[in-house]
């Protein structure tokens, strides 16, 4: 079963990008990230929200517990959009 750690490091490559990038826009801080990588411990719901809401084509059971597909379908996609779009639009976010 994979770690949260490499579970981050999936986001990173699918993206193309480093997983410092995805910290940062997570606000999370290193140090959370290397305490649940060296741990092996699964991350609080905070920190996985935190990551979703910069990331929301990831599934949210996939980066908590790694269980089922990193990615939520693609018609579950369009609906979050949607949803994210009217909460920054209402300046709900």
């Amino acid at each position: 079963m994979q770690s949260f750690y490499d579970r981050i490091q999936d986001i990173a490559t699918y993206y193309n990008i480093k997983p410092s990038v995805i910290l940062r826009c997570s606000h999370i801080p290193y140090s959370t990230y290397h305490s649940l990588s060296y741990r092996g411990a699964c991350p609080s719901i905070e920190t996985v929200q935190k990551i979703i809401n910069c990331y929301p084509e990831v599934s949210f059971e996939w980066l908590a517990v790694g269980k089922g597909n990193m990615l939520i379908p693609k018609k579950s996609r369009a609906k979050i959009r949607k949803l994210l779009y009217h909460r920054v639009q209402s300046g709900g976010f």
